[in-house]
């Protein structure tokens, strides 16, 4: 068994640039989940660039938050990308991605600003080929701009 693990890298896999509707605030929790405000931000479209992926969000994911205070959200977004790089043309990625949310919310919109800083976010995402289902889980590192 080797003595170290070698270190861990980052590769830049693609651009997702996600357009949204203006957030629904749902309300606040109550029970066992009391600890903030529900909100819901609908997804309405967006695009997927990089060197070997691309492709478009479909219209019809949400960001699902819980804002626990000015600083801090729990974020669960889960929508559709249908992809049309080579070889891959239609085939739909179902992305399911988790992250918390800390810092200012700046800027008078309460999940970015141009000086937000990133988060990292834990992304589950499958595809259907040839009738197998296949599921990939990585680690990613998001950042906002209004």
């Amino acid at each position: 068994m080797p003595s170290h693990l070698p270190a861990p890298s980052l590769e830049h896999v693609a651009d997702l640039r996600v357009e949204v509707a203006t957030p629904i605030e749902a309300g606040v929790t109550f029970g066992l989940n009391s600890r903030g405000r529900r909100r819901i931000i609908p997804i309405t479209g967006g695009t997927l660039s990089g060197p070997h992926v691309s492709g478009r969000v479909l219209p019809g994911g949400a960001d699902f938050q819980l804002v626990v205070s000015e600083t801090s959200a729990d974020l669960d977004a889960r929508y559709i990308i249908e992809l049309d790089s080579p070889g891959l043309e239609g085939q739909h990625l179902y992305i399911q991605n988790h992250a918390l949310r800390r810092g200012s919310f700046a800027h008078g919109h309460p999940d970015a600003g141009p000086a937000v800083p990133g988060w990292p976010c834990a992304c589950a995402s499958g595809r259907g080929r040839r009738g197998v289902q296949q599921r990939v889980v990585g680690v990613a590192l998001g950042a906002a701009a209004v």
